[in-house]
């Protein structure tokens, strides 16, 4: 042990070995004072000599004061203290530090808390953005592209924009519900017992001719044996096409086979008018008549007044790539009980897949 006297209340310290040559505090007092290395146990005198023979004094460090300036007995432990003194005068390698005091660790860890959290809070807000954004597209797919046109319940169907009395709605942009089962052309049923099909091969539907030759077909091979049909084509200048030429025919599968060979290389092109096709067609009294065509909107009412002549006909209007639709030929659908349909020529296309 160390016997060492308080450079400020003069009273005898006991200390431990280790403390030579570092720092102690006063227990009386709470003076931090040094302790020179050469003290040994029995000493009192506040300075020895060393080893070259000079005397190295015993120094005060730290006095605490009371607010009168007057040294007074130290509260607390003052270790804090007495590990930054040691800290700030050089004395890092004393026997003090040996004896396990340390400097106070710097206020550095609530700044890493804090940076840990705010980091958390952002991981959990980005998570929460994604979930919200996951929602929205699920809600987006399911209720349809934004375009006002909710899809049919029919596998690859596509939109359809219909007025006329068959299919429900009464006002153009209206979205037919469902693919109709039995008879039907692109999704529009058909009534009676005999269809006749007028398509446009004009120009307006040269991007869309083969397509719509498929979906005539299609039309055709619902119809069943039991009822009839013939396929008329406007007139675009060169030779008049039909199947059959001059009558009906059962809409067998071997009809419906010959057709598809017969027609395999009609195609589009120039311009074209409807009324002979139109006329020939009526002249058979059809149930049910099929106009398709890529120029509605040159369709007036002079096509009407065609229509009108033959009573009882159900017509049913395919517009390709109609825009906004074509009031006379509404009128027509909803006035003879068929419907009026617009669409492009991709939903066509899909519609056949």
């Amino acid at each position: 042990m160390i016997s060492l006297t308080c450079t400020h209340c003069k009273q005898v310290l006991k200390i431990d070995d280790a403390f030579a040559g570092g720092v102690c505090r006063c227990q009386h007092c709470g003076t931090i004072q040094t302790v020179p290395a050469n003290l040994r146990e029995g000493s009192s005198s506040g300075a020895v000599a060393s080893a070259g023979g000079k005397v190295k004094p015993q120094k005060a460090l730290f006095q605490h004061k009371s607010k009168s300036g007057v040294g007074t007995p130290m509260q607390g432990s003052g270790l804090d203290e007495l590990a930054q003194i040691v800290a700030s005068s050089g004395l890092s390698g004393s026997g003090l530090t040996r004896g396990g005091l340390r400097a106070p660790k710097s206020s550095t860890t609530p700044k890493k808390a804090f940076g840990s959290d705010r980091k958390k809070l952002m991981i959990i807000a980005g998570g929460a953005v994604g979930v919200l954004l996951s929602i929205v597209i699920v809600v987006f797919i399911m209720t349809g592209s934004g375009d006002g046109n909710s899809s049919p319940t029919g596998i690859n169907s596509p939109p359809l924009r219909t007025t006329g009395g068959s299919t429900g709605s009464s006002s153009s942009g209206g979205v037919k519900p469902v693919v109709a089962q039995g008879p039907s052309f692109v999704g529009l049923p058909l009534s009676g017992r005999s269809v006749v099909y007028v398509l446009d091969r004009g120009t307006g539907t040269r991007d869309a001719f083969s397509d719509l030759l498929e979906a005539t077909f299609k039309s055709i091979e619902t119809l069943g044996p039991d009822r009839q049909f013939q396929i008329q084509f406007w007139d675009n200048g060169t030779d008049p096409l039909a199947f059959p030429i001059a009558s009906m025919v059962s809409a067998t599968p071997a009809n419906v086979q010959e057709a598809r060979v017969k027609l395999q290389d009609a195609y589009a092109f120039g311009q074209s008018t409807y009324s002979q096709a139109l006329k020939k067609g009526l002249d058979h009294a059809p149930d049910s008549l099929v106009v398709a065509t890529g120029k509605a909107f040159e369709l007036d009412d002079a096509f009407a007044t065609a229509v009108s002549r033959r009573a009882g006909v159900k017509v049913y209007i395919l517009a390709i790539n109609g825009s906004g639709g074509s009031n006379v030929l509404q009128t027509v659908a909803q006035k003879t009980g068929g419907a009026y349909v617009e669409m492009s020529t991709s939903e066509l296309r899909s519609l056949n897949q």
